[in-house]
């Protein structure tokens, strides 16, 4: 995403119309070298979850004071977030480009799902109950629940098929749920990658 700079997490633009797919996208680009990742600190992993509506203010708030009296957990729970990010995005872009998926990935959703599933509870719902996530302040992992079922959901669903990438050489790579009316969607953004390579197809009629 060349005519994007490098933002802090709260200000970056959600173009994935999904919040799994926005998830993946907290990176400025996956086609360059050095890219620069927007989750920097587990204060961005806060402020990000905020930012998509999966946690509430005070959540967020909670989850900060814990981080700041187990600094290390804190620190290990982004690098599991990170790696987290990065098998959904290897099993997207699988679907994408209409290749297996690679066990090892699959049984490693399955294990994150299995871990993070003792964190949902049953609550009343009208005259029925329905399954809500639990984020315990104190298991700083939990905060991950949401967006992962969001995955899951996304995963198991026949909308799986509009899931797209923004595409080489003159995208981001950045991933979303094609919600257009007749599937057309081609670019993260009209805003930039696709005015960008629309720029560039200019420049090169020009010469």
């Amino acid at each position: 995403m060349d005519t994007l700079k490098i933002k802090p997490i709260a200000e970056i633009d959600l173009l994935g119309s999904h919040p799994a797919m926005d998830f993946v996208n907290t990176v400025h680009s996956r086609f360059k070298d050095g890219n620069s990742d927007y989750l920097q600190s587990f204060a961005d992993l806060v402020a990000w979850h905020q930012r998509i509506g999966l946690i509430t203010a005070t959540t967020g708030r909670q989850l900060l004071t814990s981080a700041r009296s187990q600094p290390e957990q804190a620190e290990a729970i982004l690098k599991f977030s990170i790696e987290v990010r990065e098998l959904l995005y290897r099993i997207f872009l699988s679907v994408i480009q209409n290749k297996p998926q690679i066990k090892a990935d699959v049984d490693q959703l399955n294990q994150t799902v299995s871990n993070l599933r003792c964190c949902q509870q049953l609550v009343l719902a009208g005259q029925g109950m329905k399954f809500e996530w639990h984020i315990d302040t104190a298991r700083l992992e939990t905060m991950l629940g949401p967006v992962v079922e969001s995955a899951v959901e996304l995963l198991t669903s026949p909308r799986l098929n509009h899931v797209k990438e923004c595409p080489a050489p003159h995208g981001c790579g950045w991933l979303f749920l094609d919600t257009s009316r007749n599937g057309s969607r081609h670019w993260c953004s009209m805003k930039y990658c696709g005015n960008l390579a629309k720029v560039r197809k200019h420049r090169q009629k020009a010469h």
